[in-house]
């Protein structure tokens, strides 16, 4: 529904999107329809937590049992003619190993694109690379899931899109690109081909690296990934999500040139990284999957399960590449099964509680979200 605000030719509106697989609110902020001129305003808070992550193998940045995922976003976006855009920041808390635990705000898109005509697009600027779209499609957990290892969001990129009815596809360019933690990963290309239909879906993709050139543990590296879905009933869904990755990891590192030991001391854990050189890459493989099922049960309540699957040469006691760390094999040996059990509810329009249950080798045994989007 809309509701109007002001009238005129800056029309603001408040659109509703209606109840979907995700609750959507938008401020239309302007709208000339005669020359094809809008802009919205959008965004969510998210306070949430991780419980139960006092784990051997560390996935966090500390071992308290409870570590907070408080997060939020606000954006903008909007269209002139065939143009397009998109400003989005985010606070994000740095709770992954390295970081300070603290929320820090960081710019999470800022792009602008073109769209030639209804089958072909590009944009340029620091957004979601190609293979983020495979991520997502096969994904059934909230947050308790093997993950892609994907580019994700970079800046210094530039996307073509493609779409002719069921077929769609799109290709990225990323130069220098990180890891969420700020690790190097080097230029990096991906992309996908995938097919729509109302029964069944399925993205193929992948993605391959130059490496960091010994500013991070991260070589060069080649991934494929699959995302599909099957929808056999309305409300029911059966999703995959799976990987594979060969990397060549650092097997030394060591003070970069006139860093002293001082400055280990005087400069934020997080940042830390960058005062090292690595070097002796050695080529490792991961994989790692989640298969899963959804059933919306209403319009309020939805329902999934999936089962986790991860391993990695790095793991093993019995490769040559196996990092050492004892406590960790002794947890989970050289792979890690977990499950997740999920509950989303529809609170109203905008609002969604998301409880998750982790039984099995997660990093942590549950995690719980509440999300109001505007």
């Amino acid at each position: 529904m809309k509701q109007y605000l002001s009238g005129g030719r800056g029309l603001m509106t408040l659109a509703i999107g209606a109840l979907t697989s995700a609750p959507a609110l938008s401020v239309e902020l302007f709208a000339d329809p005669t020359s094809n001129i809008q802009v919205e305003m959008y965004g969510r808070i998210a306070p949430a937590a991780f419980v139960g992550t006092e784990k051997v193998y560390r996935n966090f940045y500390d071992d308290q049992s409870v570590i907070d995922d408080t997060r939020a976003t606000v954006g903008l976006k909007g269209t002139v003619q065939q143009t397009f855009w998109q400003l989005e920041l985010d606070y994000d808390r740095l709770n992954f190993p390295g970081g300070s635990g603290e929320v820090e705000l960081q710019f999470d898109k800022a792009f602008v694109g073109h769209r030639f005509n209804e089958h072909h697009a590009i944009s340029v600027g620091l957004m979601n690379s190609a293979l983020d779209d495979v991520d997502r499609y096969g994904q059934t957990a909230v947050e308790t899931m093997a993950e892609l290892p994907t580019a994700q969001d970079q800046d210094q990129t530039i996307k073509y899109e493609v779409t002719y009815g069921p077929l769609l596809a799109a290709t990225s360019f990323s130069y220098k690109a990180e890891s969420e933690a700020g690790e190097a990963l080097g230029d990096t290309w991906n992309g996908y081909v995938g097919l729509e239909y109302d029964l069944v879906g399925v993205r193929l993709g992948a993605e391959t690296r130059t490496g960091s050139e010994g500013d991070s543990r991260f070589g060069k590296g080649r991934l494929y990934t699959i995302g599909a879905r099957l929808t056999p009933v309305e409300g029911l869904t059966f999703k995959l999500n799976a990987y594979t990755l060969k990397t060549h990891l650092a097997q030394q590192r060591f003070l970069a040139d006139g860093v002293t030991q001082v400055e280990l001391f005087t400069t934020d854990e997080d940042r830390q990284g960058r005062l090292y050189r690595f070097n002796q890459f050695e080529e490792n493989e991961w994989q790692g999957g989640e298969f899963g099922v959804t059933y919306q049960v209403n319009d309020r309540l939805t329902l999934s399960a999936s089962t986790n699957y991860e391993e990695r040469d790095e793991w093993d006691r019995d490769s040559e590449f196996w990092t050492g760390n004892q406590e960790q094999y002794d947890e989970w040996g050289d792979s890690r099964e977990w499950q997740t059990l999920t509950l989303r509810y529809r609170l109203n329009s905008n609002t969604e509680l998301a409880i998750e249950a982790s039984p099995g080798e997660a990093p942590q045994s549950g995690y719980s979200r509440i999300t109001v989007f505007f």
